[in-house]
């Protein structure tokens, strides 16, 4: 199920059994870094830019398409055998 996440909120939902794990950050400069990511995990990047709030219209603009990208974290030679 899915769940709806209005701007300038935060949210983790975490699934467990290597299930789906999704971030929510509202970032106000131009990088941000996870922390307590797992290790050689696939993750998938959206973001989403906004405009601050536009008191004329009384709302937030942003994009309509998301950018999207994905990266897998490195191999922990600890748990390697």
């Amino acid at each position: 199920m899915g769940t709806a996440t209005g701007i300038g909120e935060n949210r983790t939902n975490t699934y467990e059994d290597n299930r789906l794990v999704t971030f929510y950050r509202n970032v106000t400069g131009t990088t941000s870094t996870l922390v307590g990511v797992h290790h050689f995990t696939r993750y998938t990047i959206q973001v989403v830019a906004c405009h601050d709030h536009d008191p004329v219209r009384n709302r937030i603009l942003c994009s309509e398409t998301a950018a999207i990208t994905s990266a897998r974290t490195k191999k922990n030679g600890m748990f390697n055998s």
